[in-house]
């Protein structure tokens, strides 16, 4: 009987010394955890809210290259301890800093970003895209008609070239076009183009020319453009040459 007093009295001793111990710990973490809010990982010098330490040899700012450092600020450091922006990589090697692998990647491409900030690689060397011409001609007036070309062109900014010929005009003067998102009236809805009218010369034989306009796609899907032109000047009448010739252009590089 007395054994088994003796036996409930040592655990009961032995348990309590446990306790202790636990409370000790814990007293000791929270007291820390409370002063410094560091963490370190294989560091007992955190240089920041969270810091971990790969090789375990940083002595202040040296040998840092294997740290990963989170500051007061949010902001994160790759080989740094004093990040200066919200993600911060600093490597010795070039190209060593950064990867991206999601299936844009490729030998030239760029980094590039979407109109909210989503990142992926792209060619650095614009694409275009021809458009659409008819293959008869077309008789201009003073007023603005649709010239019967259009072309496509992809959000964000880009540049539209346009090529045509003017023929049997009555006396000289010059042609004016501008771009519309519609082949029935004149509308720029989503859609900013410089310069707003562009155009050359017209003489009372045959006249060739070539306008630009730079566009900026505020819509998140494609847009066709219509050309649309006008004759002004001492020109009353005059023909836009579709037919049978390879002057009449019109394409889209972005």
């Amino acid at each position: 009987m007395k054994n088994q007093i003796g036996d409930e009295e040592l655990t009961q001793q032995t348990t309590l010394k446990i306790m202790k111990k636990s409370l000790l710990f814990l007293s000791v973490f929270f007291t820390c955890s409370i002063a410094f809010g560091q963490v370190g990982v294989n560091t007992e010098n955190p240089q920041g809210v969270f810091h971990i330490d790969a090789a375990r040899n940083t002595n202040g700012n040296t040998n840092i290259s294997d740290d990963v450092v989170v500051d007061t600020q949010g902001r994160v450091g790759v080989g740094t301890n004093v990040p200066q922006t919200k993600v911060d990589i600093r490597s010795a090697t070039q190209g060593g800093g950064f990867r991206l692998q999601d299936g844009s990647q490729g030998d030239g491409k760029v980094l590039l970003s979407d109109a909210s900030g989503n990142a992926s690689w792209g060619n650095l060397i614009p694409g275009t895209s021809a458009g659409t011409k008819p293959s008869t001609n077309m008789t201009l007036s003073r007023s603005f008609e649709y010239l019967g070309m259009y072309v496509t062109v992809p959000p964000g900014k880009s540049q539209v070239y346009v090529g045509g010929m003017v023929r049997a005009a009555n006396a000289p003067g010059y042609i004016t076009t501008r771009l519309s998102v519609s082949n029935t009236s004149l509308s720029t809805i989503n859609i900013s183009q410089i310069p707003g009218l562009a155009g050359f010369t017209v003489h009372t034989g045959t006249s060739v020319g070539q306008v630009s306009f730079f566009i900026n796609n505020t819509d998140s899907v494609q847009k066709t453009l219509y050309l649309w032109g006008a004759i002004a000047g001492d020109t009353s009448t005059a023909t836009w040459i579709l037919s049978g010739v390879a002057e009449p252009f019109i394409f889209v590089a972005y």
